[in-house]
């Protein structure tokens, strides 16, 4: 069973993508997309308090948390609470800010 779901407010774009990429997937063709959409390799930055996923700002260049509002600068660090402690480190380098991909 091939399901995609959690859209983030782009559901034309990745609806598009995930059509593309199950129907790679299905007929045994390689996909340009396989490597970007693999659960197994995504890394979600959660808050420590709570455990909520993260989201990556573009403008602002924050780590934004949807379930009460905390901010985090690129590398993690707190900017603004309830949040009191960083964001735990991923395995990848944490100079490059790792959007959540859904």
């Amino acid at each position: 069973m091939y399901i995609a779901t959690g859209d983030s407010g782009m559901g034309m774009t990745h609806g598009t993508i995930a059509g593309m990429l199950l129907t790679d997937l299905i007929v045994g063709r390689t996909s340009p997309w396989a490597a970007l959409y693999d659960p197994a390799v995504r890394a979600f930055r959660r808050v420590p308090d709570l455990g909520c996923i993260v989201t990556f700002d573009d403008v602002e260049k924050t780590w934004d948390c949807p379930c009460h509002g905390s901010r985090f600068d690129r590398y993690g660090r707190v900017i603004v609470g309830p949040a009191n402690r960083d964001l735990a480190p991923t395995s990848h380098d944490e100079r490059t800010p790792r959007r959540r991909v859904s």
